[in-house]
């Protein structure tokens, strides 16, 4: 049979484990800064996702709070909405400071509003008369072209390159 530890032994080593992970989460966020310098969005939210783990392992839901905000604005700078909106709700569950949770709650409606504003007028250019009638058909599916389609936009060639 091992050696068994001391509450005080144990207290010790849950010390360390913590310190070294909120060293790491620190060392994370700083990578983090580094490659949103560099302007690669993707490798920050990566850093500071690791970050917000190392803080959830150690128990500080508010500094993981911050993280998953700073995740969400890199996402809007990509345009990722649907991303950003995602943090954002886990911003509201893991924090305990109601002004961070009022700003996320802000700023979700601001996210949906936009997103609900854009299929709007998403709805109304394809119901133009222009675009009735005028998809091409896929070579594999026979479906009409998708509202993102490039070769259905206005003065565009309609034909597909399939045929």
């Amino acid at each position: 049979m091992g050696k068994q530890r001391s509450i005080a032994e144990q207290c010790d080593h849950v010390a360390k484990v913590a310190n070294l992970k909120k060293e790491a989460a620190e060392i994370r966020i700083m990578l983090a800064r580094i490659w949103e310098v560099k302007g690669s969005a993707l490798m920050a939210i990566h850093n500071r996702t690791n970050a917000l783990v190392h803080f959830l392992d150690i128990g500080l839901p508010d500094q993981a709070a911050i993280q998953h905000r700073e995740i969400a604005r890199l996402h809007l700078e990509r345009e990722e909405r649907g991303n950003a909106a995602d943090s954002l709700r886990v911003v509201i569950k893991l924090s305990t400071d109601s002004g961070i949770r009022e700003e996320a709650a802000a700023k979700i409606t601001e996210i949906t509003t936009e997103e609900a504003e854009i299929q709007s007028e998403l709805g109304k250019k394809w119901a133009d008369p222009w675009h009735a009638g005028h998809g091409h058909f896929s070579a594999h599916e026979g479906a009409k072209a998708l509202p993102w389609d490039r070769k259905n936009r206005p003065g565009s060639d309609p034909v597909s390159p399939c045929r």
